[in-house]
């Protein structure tokens, strides 16, 4: 059973990563930086207010984490990190059930991610999620001094 509960401790979802390259993947050069600059980050976007923070659980071990993070009037922007072993089948399974549980929420009405395209992995798991892409967009992520297009994605009430 996949479960979802609430939590605005921006140290929890530290922990749900893994490994410094999970959080690595997270900021492009212009953000990333020392861990405890991306700790920094990470903490300033939980404490945002209009922010929703979720950790997962699956029967009862925690999975990982989601954030909603506001991006106008009832439209989030959505972080999903999850822990290993929650990835793959079951992370899209997991991701599924994350977007149906966030629409159920009444202060959401849209979610959108951003995704460059350096990580298809993260592309074709938003896709098998169910999400739509919204193709490529004006913005670009700076990685190792290599520029990429970003392209977008979104979720609507109904969808999955």
């Amino acid at each position: 059973m996949i479960t979802f509960h609430e939590i605005h401790d921006w140290r929890r979802v530290w922990q749900c990563y893994d490994r410094h390259s999970d959080i690595n993947r997270l900021f492009d050069d212009s953000r990333s930086g020392s861990r405890g600059m991306m700790k920094r980050k990470i903490q300033s976007t939980i404490e945002t207010k209009g922010s929703h923070c979720f950790e997962i659980f699956v029967d009862n071990a925690i999975a990982g984490v989601f954030v909603l993070f506001p991006q106008g009037e009832n439209i989030y922007e959505v972080h999903f990190a999850l822990k290993e072993g929650f990835r793959g089948k079951r992370g899209v399974q997991i991701a599924r059930a994350g977007t149906r549980f966030a629409f159920s929420l009444p202060y959401v009405a849209g979610m959108v991610s951003f995704i460059p395209t350096c990580l298809p992995d993260v592309i074709h798991f938003a896709i098998a999620a169910g999400w739509k892409s919204l193709g490529r967009l004006k913005m670009k992520w700076l990685k190792n001094g290599i520029e990429y297009p970003v392209i977008g994605v979104c979720a609507e009430r109904g969808m999955v």
